[in-house]
Parts: C-alpha cells; sequence; structure tokens
C-alpha cells in the first residue's frame, strides 16, 4: 500500500491505473503533436497497409486517409476511455460518484488535444474531432459500466443460488 497522508491509503493497484493512463493520454497529447506532413505519411502508410491486405483476400477496399484518421480517432479515445473509468473506479468505489470525473476527463483530454494540434505545423483544431473523441471515451465507458453491472448482477445471482442450495441441503436432512 502507498500512503499519501495519514488519512487516505492508496493502493498500488490505484497508482498503476493512474500511471498507465496518465502515460497513454501522453501518448495522445504526443501524436498531436506531430506536424501535419509526418502525420499524413503514417496515414497514408497505414492506407496502403489495409488497401494490400484486403486486396490480398479479394476485397474492393475503399479504405481512405480520412477514415483511417477517424478510426484512429475513435480506437485512442475509447482506450482512453476504459482507463479513466479503471482508474476512477480504483480511486472511487460507488459508480455514481465516479461518474462525473469519468465523463468531465473523457471530455476536457479532447479538448485539450485539439488545442494541442491548433499549435502543431500543419494541424488545425476541429470541433467535430472533439466530438469523435468524447463518443469513443463515452462508448467505452458505457460498455465497461454494462459490464460491470452483469458482472455484479451475476455475482449476485449464484450467490443467492448458492445460498438456496445450503438452506435446501440443511432443510432436506
Amino acid at each position: 500500500m502507498c500512503y499519501i497522508d495519514k488519512n487516505k491509503i492508496i493502493s498500488v493497484a490505484s497508482v498503476m491505473w493512474a500511471i498507465v493512463t496518465l502515460a497513454f493520454i501522453s501518448f495522445i497529447f504526443s501524436r498531436s503533436l506531430t506536424p501535419a506532413v509526418v502525420s499524413s505519411q503514417e496515414s497514408g502508410t497505414v492506407v496502403n497497409y489495409v488497401n494490400t491486405l484486403l486486396s490480398s483476400i479479394n476485397l474492393n477496399s475503399g479504405v481512405t486517409d480520412f477514415i483511417v484518421r477517424k478510426s484512429a480517432h475513435f480506437m485512442e479515445f475509447f482506450i482512453l476511455g476504459v482507463l479513466l473509468t479503471k482508474t476512477v473506479a480504483s480511486f472511487v468505489k460507488e459508480i455514481w460518484q465516479r461518474l462525473f470525473p469519468t465523463l468531465f476527463f473523457a471530455l476536457l483530454i479532447p479538448v485539450m488535444d485539439e488545442a494541442l494540434q491548433y499549435f502543431s505545423a500543419g494541424r488545425s483544431s476541429e470541433v467535430k474531432d472533439v466530438l469523435l473523441d468524447f463518443l469513443g471515451a463515452l462508448t467505452a465507458i458505457a460498455l465497461v459500466n454494462i459490464i460491470y453491472f452483469v458482472s455484479k448482477r451475476c455475482k449476485k445471482r449464484k450467490k443467492e443460488k448458492e445460498v438456496k442450495n445450503v438452506k435446501f441441503h440443511v432443510t432436506s436432512k
């Protein structure tokens, strides 16, 4: 266990989730600081690879730079949504108390990301990218919480069933 102050104990897992999340945010921000020329070359490489792969299995591909870039936005922030959800959950146990901070950071980080792009050579800031990024994070947050609720409900039913079986065995003797 790690100690922050006399009254607050933070688990090692919480610290690790926070470190991984901060590292991923740094990765996102570093991608935003990449000049447009380099970013376009990277996207072009991915487009060529995907089109070659699809052609090799006889699929007519129409993958474009636009599709690659927007998919990358969505996936980056989907991963961030998972990490934010797990990080906040490791510090705040009550689900309704952790919803606001998770959503707040899921929106703040895309806004900051687009602001960084404004200052990158040849890049621009797009409100639609903020919305796409937030949608990616929101999708992950919803999915992680649905999985949490379903898992919790299954565990509760399994426990109730075990208790019922124990009662049945006790009364049937």
